[in-house]
Protein backbone atom coordinates (compact mmCIF):
# COMPACT_ATOMS: atom_id res chain seq x y z
CA UNK A 1 0.00 0.00 0.00
CA UNK A 2 1.40 3.08 -0.95
CA UNK A 3 1.05 6.62 0.86
CA UNK A 4 -0.82 9.17 -0.59
CA UNK A 5 1.82 10.78 -2.39
CA UNK A 6 3.92 9.04 -2.83
CA UNK A 7 5.79 8.89 -6.29
CA UNK A 8 5.72 5.90 -8.22
CA UNK A 9 8.46 5.08 -10.40
CA UNK A 10 8.09 4.58 -13.67
CA UNK A 11 10.37 3.30 -17.18
CA UNK A 12 10.84 5.99 -19.84
CA UNK A 13 12.73 4.43 -22.44
CA UNK A 14 14.39 8.16 -24.32
CA UNK A 15 15.82 8.62 -20.92
CA UNK A 16 18.65 5.39 -20.86
CA UNK A 17 18.01 4.20 -17.33
CA UNK A 18 18.00 7.50 -15.60
CA UNK A 19 14.83 7.19 -12.84
CA UNK A 20 11.66 8.78 -13.32
CA UNK A 21 9.03 9.55 -11.10
CA UNK A 22 4.81 9.74 -11.45
CA UNK A 23 2.20 11.07 -8.59
CA UNK A 24 -0.04 8.69 -8.03
CA UNK A 25 -2.45 11.40 -9.39
CA UNK A 26 -1.29 11.47 -12.91
CA UNK A 27 -1.94 7.66 -13.62
CA UNK A 28 -4.39 8.87 -15.61
CA UNK A 29 -2.51 11.58 -17.79
CA UNK A 30 -0.17 8.43 -18.02
CA UNK A 31 -2.39 5.59 -19.41
CA UNK A 32 -3.76 8.44 -21.61
CA UNK A 33 -0.26 9.22 -22.65
CA UNK A 34 0.46 5.31 -23.40
CA UNK A 35 -2.42 5.01 -25.17
CA UNK A 36 -1.62 7.70 -27.62
CA UNK A 37 -4.43 9.93 -26.71
CA UNK A 38 -3.26 12.81 -24.53
CA UNK A 39 -3.56 16.07 -26.30
CA UNK A 40 -0.75 18.83 -25.08
CA UNK A 41 -2.09 22.23 -25.75
CA UNK A 42 -0.40 24.46 -23.18
CA UNK A 43 2.49 27.13 -24.46
CA UNK A 44 4.39 28.95 -21.34
CA UNK A 45 7.35 30.12 -20.16
CA UNK A 46 9.46 27.43 -17.92
CA UNK A 47 12.30 28.89 -15.90
CA UNK A 48 15.66 27.91 -15.91
CA UNK A 49 14.66 26.08 -12.03
CA UNK A 50 11.78 24.36 -13.55
CA UNK A 51 12.11 20.66 -13.01
CA UNK A 52 11.47 20.54 -17.04
CA UNK A 53 14.57 21.46 -17.80
CA UNK A 54 16.71 22.22 -14.69
CA UNK A 55 18.10 18.77 -15.13
CA UNK A 56 20.16 18.98 -18.48
CA UNK A 57 20.62 15.80 -19.26
CA UNK A 58 17.02 14.54 -18.79
CA UNK A 59 15.77 17.17 -20.95
CA UNK A 60 18.08 17.17 -23.79
CA UNK A 61 17.29 13.14 -23.53
CA UNK A 62 13.54 13.82 -23.63
CA UNK A 63 13.23 16.92 -25.60
CA UNK A 64 16.60 17.06 -28.09
CA UNK A 65 16.86 20.27 -26.49
CA UNK A 66 20.11 21.75 -24.59
CA UNK A 67 19.76 24.46 -22.50
CA UNK A 68 22.37 26.54 -20.33
CA UNK A 69 22.06 28.68 -17.56
CA UNK A 70 23.66 31.61 -19.15
CA UNK A 71 23.77 33.90 -15.86
CA UNK A 72 26.80 32.28 -14.85
CA UNK A 73 28.64 33.80 -17.66
CA UNK A 74 30.35 36.74 -18.56
CA UNK A 75 27.80 38.70 -20.36
CA UNK A 76 30.47 38.64 -24.06
CA UNK A 77 30.10 34.62 -23.84
CA UNK A 78 26.28 34.60 -23.71
CA UNK A 79 24.41 33.59 -26.39
CA UNK A 80 20.73 34.20 -25.44
CA UNK A 81 20.88 36.01 -22.37
CA UNK A 82 21.08 36.29 -18.51
CA UNK A 83 18.18 35.02 -17.96
CA UNK A 84 16.26 33.31 -20.79
CA UNK A 85 13.04 31.23 -20.15
CA UNK A 86 12.66 28.06 -22.02
CA UNK A 87 9.37 28.03 -24.49
CA UNK A 88 7.22 25.48 -24.23
CA UNK A 89 4.67 24.95 -26.66
CA UNK A 90 2.15 22.12 -26.93
CA UNK A 91 4.82 19.33 -26.08
CA UNK A 92 8.07 20.55 -27.17
CA UNK A 93 10.50 23.16 -26.14
CA UNK A 94 10.59 25.76 -29.14
CA UNK A 95 13.10 28.04 -27.81
CA UNK A 96 14.04 30.50 -25.20
CA UNK A 97 13.49 34.50 -24.76
CA UNK A 98 15.57 36.53 -23.90
CA UNK A 99 13.36 39.47 -21.70
CA UNK A 100 14.03 41.92 -19.29
CA UNK A 101 11.02 43.38 -16.67
CA UNK A 102 10.73 47.26 -16.20
CA UNK A 103 9.49 47.70 -13.36
CA UNK A 104 9.35 51.63 -12.93
CA UNK A 105 7.61 52.09 -16.67
CA UNK A 106 5.30 48.84 -15.68
CA UNK A 107 6.58 47.29 -19.60
CA UNK A 108 8.18 43.87 -20.68
CA UNK A 109 11.04 44.10 -23.06
CA UNK A 110 11.00 41.30 -25.30
CA UNK A 111 14.88 41.48 -26.15
CA UNK A 112 15.10 38.86 -28.29
CA UNK A 113 13.16 35.35 -28.88
CA UNK A 114 15.08 32.22 -29.98
CA UNK A 115 13.61 29.63 -32.06
CA UNK A 116 15.30 26.02 -32.35
CA UNK A 117 16.20 24.93 -35.59
CA UNK A 118 13.52 23.39 -37.57
CA UNK A 119 10.83 25.37 -35.66
CA UNK A 120 8.61 27.66 -37.71
CA UNK A 121 7.00 30.94 -36.81
CA UNK A 122 3.54 30.39 -38.01
CA UNK A 123 0.59 31.85 -36.85
CA UNK A 124 -0.66 29.71 -34.14
CA UNK A 125 2.61 29.18 -32.49
CA UNK A 126 2.75 33.24 -32.02
CA UNK A 127 -0.16 33.64 -30.95
CA UNK A 128 0.16 31.44 -28.45
CA UNK A 129 3.38 32.84 -27.43
CA UNK A 130 1.72 36.46 -27.79
CA UNK A 131 -1.45 35.13 -25.38
CA UNK A 132 1.63 33.67 -22.83
CA UNK A 133 3.49 36.96 -22.65
CA UNK A 134 0.02 38.74 -21.85
CA UNK A 135 -0.73 36.83 -18.92
CA UNK A 136 3.56 36.43 -17.94
CA UNK A 137 3.49 40.55 -17.98
CA UNK A 138 0.15 40.60 -16.16
CA UNK A 139 1.63 38.17 -13.12
CA UNK A 140 4.83 40.87 -12.93
CA UNK A 141 2.40 43.47 -12.72
CA UNK A 142 3.14 44.95 -15.84
CA UNK A 143 0.51 45.81 -17.98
Amino acid sequence: MQAAGELLPVRVSSLEGKPAYLHPHNLGLLEQACAGTLQANATTLLSPFDPLVSDRLRTRLLFRFDYQFECYLPSSKRNYGYFTPTLLHDRNLVGQMNAKAHRKEKQLEVIKRFLEEGVRPEDALLAALVKTLRAYATWQDLP
